[in-house]
């Protein structure tokens, strides 16, 4: 039987790549784009590195690719991110009939930009729900900018499927992506665990707690 192997895909931002890990976690290889296109820091989606590994896979006959894991998932740039600042911005019943109406619509969009649907359509809820003028203006920036973000996202998992039609495609919390790479690689059993960034899909600083389970 072969053995089950899982690919990691680092991308949306800088310094893309990819990693071939084992079931047992073992770290099999680690590929970086830039060592592929002489680009310096390049944040273009991994194909090189990809196709890089399937031939490595097949070469040394390393088993079976059964999982890829992203690391964003983009329903957090909604419900996390977006959701987090209408909180912030309006009042209760005015934040919840406008998460519902996103949540609503997420499956339809295509794009969002102005004067096209869904953006003209929550633009005009704003303006019934009475959220004021002064907010309103960085609000749908807000929201433009998120919905765009989850489609940008949503599209990268598809095209992954599409490549790996045999593979489970798992999208992963940024920061969670730092926090296991962190930790299992440490050797520590249990650990605390900090992750400092820019931004995942929206936190910058996370705090958790590490602890290997023994089967």
């Amino acid at each position: 039987m072969m053995k089950e192997l899982v690919l990691g895909i680092n991308y949306f931002g800088h310094d893309s790549a990819v990693s071939l890990v084992n079931m047992d976690g073992d770290v099999l290889y680690c590929l970086t784009e830039e060592r592929f296109s002489n680009i310096k820091h390049d944040g273009a989606f991994p194909v090189m590195s990809i196709n890089k590994i399937i031939d490595l896979i097949k070469h040394h006959a390393l088993g079976d690719l059964k999982y890829i894991a992203l690391n964003h998932d983009p329903e957090l740039y909604v419900t996390d991110k977006l959701f987090s600042y209408i909180d912030s911005c309006c009042v209760r019943e005015q934040s919840v009939l406008l998460k519902d109406s996103i949540l609503a619509v997420l499956p339809e969009i295509r794009v969002c930009r102005q004067d096209m649907y869904p953006l003209n359509y929550l633009q005009e809820l704003i303006i019934r729900l009475g959220i004021h003028k002064d907010i309103s203006k960085d609000l749908l920036r807000y929201i433009k900018w998120s919905l765009n973000r989850y489609l940008y996202t949503q599209q990268t998992l598809t095209n992954i499927t599409a490549m790996f039609p045999q593979c489970q495609v798992i999208p992963v919390a940024h920061h969670a992506c730092h926090a296991a790479s962190a930790f299992f690689c440490s050797g520590y059993s249990e650990s605390a665990i900090m992750t400092i960034d820019g931004y995942g899909e929206h936190d910058t600083v996370t705090l958790g707690v590490g602890c290997r389970v023994r089967a």
